[in-house]
């Protein structure tokens, strides 16, 4: 249970930024791409079910992933779906020209979300890695 609220955690956090980063349709999406990954893809309304669901897509991997019983399984989902986040981020952030504004108007909070978005990756390939011991179910 303790994963899951870390992951939700994260995710909420994840969300704001993201959420602070799009303000109200004139900034970039890029942000909420890299936290929702194909979620925030979604045409005609994707913001609404990214906003929504992001939290708990990160809560669930966190709880699911590390419960995967063979290693191998398990690591290899964990980097496709880390590469989906990261792939349709960059791709977002390449396409959309406010993505450049923002890089150059909010340097500072790009650099922070990008690092709790780099500790909620690590913090998940941690526990994929190390899977789920007996005392965590």
């Amino acid at each position: 249970m303790l994963r899951f609220f870390l992951g939700l955690a994260f995710g909420v956090v994840l969300t704001v930024f993201s959420f602070g980063f799009v303000g109200v349709g004139h900034g970039t999406f890029a942000p909420m791409a890299f936290t929702a990954s194909l979620i925030a893809l979604i045409p005609a309304g994707g913001a609404i079910p990214a906003i929504l669901l992001s939290p708990f897509l990160w809560a669930l991997y966190f709880q699911l992933i590390p419960k995967i019983q063979k290693r191998s399984i398990r690591i290899t989902t964990t980097a496709a779906l880390l590469s989906c986040h990261i792939l349709s981020g960059t791709w977002l952030a390449i396409e959309d020209a406010a993505f450049t504004r923002a890089l150059r108007d909010e340097p500072r909070g790009l650099v922070i979300f990008g690092l709790i978005l780099a500790l909620a990756m690590t913090c998940l390939f941690y526990f994929a890695m190390r899977g789920v011991r007996d005392a965590d179910s």
